[in-house]
């Protein structure tokens, strides 16, 4: 019933929205945000009204969402490595020589680029919505990017051929520029540029343009740091990562209850003969 439903999914107006929660409308070559305003361009139009409201152009690329969220490169020679159980969303791009470690999370629209030289994000990390890293420039092409375990990196970051050690964050919305060290467990504040060829040392608090020293950072949250990315990285995969499987998990729940339920009708029949024996 469930995969039925996840093939066939509902019609809105001429919109057609599959199991998936995406927009396919009836109007050729129109998808997402695109075919729910070309199926409500007439209200109370028809799937037919709907369809002449848009014009194919012969040449122009067809509207859609041909994102790829891994990319290889050389001819499949370079391609990322990417652990099971991590999450990469759907509008994520990975590049070439990339590694992801387990129970990493990305975040929507983040790019982390592994062309020209490598990339590689521990585990139980989160890189948030929007965030850059790039891996090598032309003037320094085997700068690599090094993000080690339990790190939080905010959105919209920006990171260039930086080492960033485990235990550390970096505020939303900052620069960290070429051959940065950040050490264990520091901060970088929100907003905050790092110049090139700054080092941060363990346990600090950076930040402003250009970041300066702020202070020593609590050793109870030095401690507390690891469980708290664990947390943070376990919720994230049980609320995101069942959204984009093909039919959810919802037949697998009913699956897991339906074994459970004839254990316990098992069990309970096998002490009721017990008790009569």
């Amino acid at each position: 019933m469930l995969r039925s439903v996840a093939n066939r999914g509902v019609f809105l107006g001429g919109v057609r929205i599959d199991g998936f929660g995406r927009y396919k409308s009836t109007v050729s070559g129109v998808t997402g945000l695109d075919a729910a305003s070309a199926g409500q361009a007439a209200p109370g139009a028809t799937a037919d009204e709907a369809r002449e409201t848009v014009e194919e152009v012969p040449g122009e690329a067809k509207r859609g969402l041909n994102h790829r969220c891994v990319l290889t490169l050389d001819n499949d020679m370079i391609r990322p490595f990417i652990k099971k159980d991590a999450f990469i969303a759907p509008s994520a791009t990975i590049v070439g020589y990339t590694g992801i470690s387990f129970k990493t999370c990305v975040m929507h629209n983040s790019v982390i680029r592994g062309d020209l030289a490598y990339c590689y994000v521990g585990a139980y990390c989160v890189i948030e919505e929007n965030v850059v890293a790039v891996a090598g420039t032309i003037a320094n092409p085997s700068g690599d990017v090094s993000i080690e375990d339990y790190c939080y990196i905010g959105s919209g970051s920006v990171l260039r051929s930086c080492t960033i050690q485990r235990y550390a964050i970096v505020g939303n919305g900052s620069i960290i520029e070429e051959n940065v060290f950040v050490g264990e467990a520091s901060i970088v504040e929100p907003k905050s540029v790092v110049p090139a060829g700054t080092e941060i040392p363990t346990g600090q608090i950076w930040g402003g343009n250009p970041a300066k020293f702020k202070g020593n950072v609590d050793k109870f949250t030095f401690a507390d740091r690891g469980n708290e990315m664990r947390a943070m990285c376990k919720q994230i995969l049980k609320w995101y990562k069942p959204m984009y499987l093909p039919y959810s998990l919802a037949w697998l729940e009913k699956e897991v209850l339906s074994r459970r339920r004839e254990t316990e009708v098992a069990e309970t029949e096998f002490s009721s003969r017990t008790q009569k024996g």
